[in-house]
């Protein structure tokens, strides 16, 4: 079982749309096992902030796939985080190799 952190909701869009893909389902079967439209799974797929986030969780539970919170706060205290960024902005830095930091707030 691999991890997949999530920093944005912008990554949840391709998250969800590989384990579809990775279960062999398209997006009318996944609307089926939901009780939804296609065209409503393709609007979740390119913009997951447009669900509930009971919604969101019964997709992952179509997808079979777990939402899992874990508390980064040891790794952080035990020093073993030391270069990691400190703010959203340096996360989204980090991960688009950009360098610069922007206030999202």
């Amino acid at each position: 079982m691999k991890d997949y952190p999530i920093h944005f909701a912008d990554q949840l869009s391709q998250h969800l749309k590989s384990f579809r893909r990775l279960r062999g389902l398209t997006q009318t079967q996944l609307a089926m096992q939901l009780g939804v439209t296609q065209s409503r799974v393709a609007d979740i797929e390119r913009n997951p902030s447009t669900v509930s986030v009971e919604n969101l969780l019964k997709v992952f539970a179509a997808l079979d796939v777990l939402l899992v919170l874990k508390d980064a706060g040891k790794e952080f205290l035990s020093g073993s985080m030391k270069n990691s960024p400190e703010t959203l902005a340096q996360i989204k830095s980090a991960e688009d190799g950009s360098g610069q930091t922007v206030d999202d707030w």
